[in-house]
């Protein structure tokens, strides 16, 4: 597998971002309508990672360690 290409795609995209939100308040939004505590739990997670945006910030860390390696 190609780590590079893992690097170019733009998680940070106004598409992403919004699929981000939509999956975590779904997630949220079942497990309120189920009662199901690993729901609830699961979409309070997403929402914290849907505002924090770690994978953004851990794919330009993986990039520019990548780069060092490989150049």
């Amino acid at each position: 597998m190609n780590v590079q290409k893992l690097t170019k795609l733009d998680f940070d995209s106004k598409g992403m971002k919004a699929f981000d939100w939509a999956l975590a308040l779904g997630c949220l939004a079942y497990g309120v309508y189920a009662s199901s505590t690993i729901f609830i739990v699961g979409g309070v997670l997403g929402c914290v990672a849907s505002y924090y945006r770690p994978l953004g910030k851990f794919q330009k860390w993986m990039d520019s360690f990548v780069r060092r390696r490989v150049n």
